[in-house]
C-alpha cells in the first residue's frame, strides 16, 4: 500500500511541474511580446530648450544640451533606443554616446544642431 501511495505522490509531483512549466512557457508568450511592443510603440526623441529626452519603453534618459559635444550618421547594429538602422550616434560628457533613430534624421540632425551650435557634426 505504501508503495503505491508513493507512486501516485511522485505522479502527482511531475505533473504539478508540467503545470508549472505550462503556465511559464505561456506567460513567457503573452507577456515577452508585450513588453516588445511596449518598446516599440514607446519610443521617441524630444528637443527641449535645454535637454535632449530619449524615452524607450520604460526607460527615459535625458541628456542636457550643453554636454552634446558631436554626433554622426552610422549604421551601427548595437543594441540601442533606436528602431532603424538609420541611426545617428549622440556623443556627450567625456566618454558617454546613444544611438538613435529619428523618423525624419535630416531634420532632427538640422534641429538640435540649430539648439545646441557648439555640437560637432560629422558623416
Amino acid at each position: 500500500m505504501y508503495f503505491c501511495n508513493r507512486q501516485w505522490h511522485i505522479w502527482t509531483y511531475g505533473k504539478t511541474i508540467q503545470y508549472i512549466c505550462v503556465i511559464i512557457v505561456l506567460l513567457g508568450a503573452i507577456i515577452l511580446p508585450l513588453i516588445m511592443l511596449w518598446f516599440w510603440l514607446a519610443t521617441y526623441y524630444v528637443i527641449t530648450d535645454d535637454s535632449l529626452i530619449i524615452k524607450y519603453g520604460p526607460f527615459q534618459t535625458n541628456i542636457p544640451l550643453h554636454r552634446i559635444q558631436s554626433l554622426k550618421k552610422t549604421r551601427n547594429p548595437l543594441s540601442s533606443p533606436a528602431l532603424s538602422l538609420q541611426r545617428i550616434e549622440i556623443f556627450y560628457d567625456k566618454y558617454s554616446s546613444v544611438l538613435i533613430s529619428p523618423e525624419k534624421r535630416e531634420m532632427f540632425i538640422k534641429v538640435l544642431s540649430s539648439k545646441c551650435p557648439h555640437m560637432k557634426v560629422s558623416n
